[in-house]
């Protein structure tokens, strides 16, 4: 029996790899990096530009900080390609946090390995954006006491928007779901957003579900500890 020769396509290389389960497709790359010097150029240019490993949250900003003073202290570390204060979509008021993108994942990790970055008066904290464990207090979330609104991430089994949806609860009764989009639209672009009604009586139930296109939306929203819509906190 003759042996099949012909170079498989990538797509063939992708079906076979697909059937892997993730912990043995990366224990596996990682095993052909170390054996061959060109796959492990590759994944090194790859990691190097990656959002993934260049793009870092910071916060605790100085409400005086600027896009230009983040920028260049975050230039110490590497070359910066953008640095973003993110502001209040009516006030213009800086929300104490914001966004830094090297042009390396090596100047990244120098800027996280720095134990204590000053700017503007405060010591500030940064993560990579990527990272899920960077929300500023559980005062975001979780509570239950009255008159507090509390932001979460959306219940177990969510599927694919596991890490897009909010639960949203605590909303005044005349919230309607284009409210509740449009607020929460200043921290990316929502996919959905709705406010839950009685099925009998079609008033809000006080609370509702925001879906945003991509996690990182929903990570900037959870960082905000403060929201108003409709007079409420």
């Amino acid at each position: 029996m003759a042996l099949n020769t012909k170079q498989p396509s990538v797509d063939q290389i992708k079906t076979w790899l697909s059937g892997m389960t993730r912990e043995a497709a990366v224990d596996f790359l990682a095993n052909m990096a170390v054996q061959h010097a060109p796959v492990m150029e590759a994944v090194q240019e790859r990691i190097q530009s990656d959002p993934t490993f260049t793009k870092l949250f910071v916060r605790s900003l100085d409400w005086s900080t600027t896009d230009e003073s983040l920028a260049k202290l975050f230039s110490q570390f590497g070359e910066v390609l953008e640095a973003v204060v993110l502001k209040d979509a009516l006030t213009g008021k800086s929300k104490g946090f914001g966004f830094v993108t090297f042009a390396s994942a090596q100047a990244a990790q120098m800027a996280l390995a720095a134990r204590k970055k000053t700017l503007d008066g405060r010591e500030i904290t940064c993560h990579l954006a990527a990272e899920k464990n960077h929300r500023p207090s559980s005062r975001a979330y979780g509570s239950s006491a009255p008159g507090f609104s509390a932001w979460t991430s959306s219940p177990a089994g969510a599927g694919a928007t596991a890490d897009r949806k909010l639960f949203v609860r605590g909303l005044a009764w005349e919230t309607t779901t284009d409210t509740l989009k449009a607020t929460f639209e200043q921290y990316g672009p929502v996919l959905e957003a709705a406010v839950i009604s009685d099925k009998m009586t079609g008033r809000s139930k006080g609370f509702g579900f925001v879906t945003f296109q991509t996690p990182e939306g929903a990570r900037v929203a959870l960082a905000q500890p403060d929201k108003y819509i409709d007079g409420r906190l």
